[in-house]
């Protein structure tokens, strides 16, 4: 899996990444959602400022200090899915609770069949789930029938989950990267 290329993201994507339970989106898919990269938030002063001041602020595609859930920022719509509560703290967020909010997420997607889901890598890195944990996450949230609307950035298309899903049949594509 891929981050997007800002540029790649339309007015009917939206964008899912992870986070944590502060709403520090300082780095990986949440940086990138935030501030339209994946690191540098102890070199941005602006970013810095915002997360001092204590109060939320409209990143890119994400709220700081929003762990979760619809987020409207200032370039386009995300959706986080908290997967730790820091990045110092690896599965403090159990797998069952990702696969709540993925549930929670999968019952939206399926009321907004118009829009298009873009997925970054979720549970991996710092949240510390393996691939294959990740994948039988997604499935389980889905009873395997992923929704037509959710895709993930590979050799920079979009390809669907299902799609995954159908031509690995069901194994791990090894996508959760």
């Amino acid at each position: 899996m891929e981050l997007p290329k800002l540029d790649t993201i339309s007015n009917r994507d939206i964008f899912i990444f992870q986070t944590n339970e502060n709403g520090f989106h300082g780095a990986g898919s949440a940086g990138w959602a935030f501030m339209g990269k994946a690191s540098g938030w102890e070199r941005n002063k602006t970013f810095m400022n915002q997360w001092n001041s204590g109060e939320k602020s409209k990143g890119l595609f994400a709220i700081l200090r929003q762990s979760s859930g619809l987020m409207a920022g200032t370039d386009g719509i995300g959706w986080g899915i908290c997967t730790c509560v820091s990045a110092a703290q690896p599965r403090s967020v159990s797998i069952s609770e990702i696969i709540d909010q993925l549930k929670e997420l999968n019952s939206y997607t399926v009321r907004k069949p118009f829009l298009q889901f873009i997925f970054a890598p979720i549970g991996t890195g710092h949240a510390g789930y393996s691939q294959d944990e990740m994948w039988e996450a997604y499935i389980e949230s889905t009873e395997g029938r992923f929704p037509t609307n959710w895709f993930v950035i590979k050799n920079s298309k979009k390809v669907s989950f299902q799609h995954i899903f159908d031509s690995t049949k069901g194994n791990n594509p090894c996508l959760i990267k």
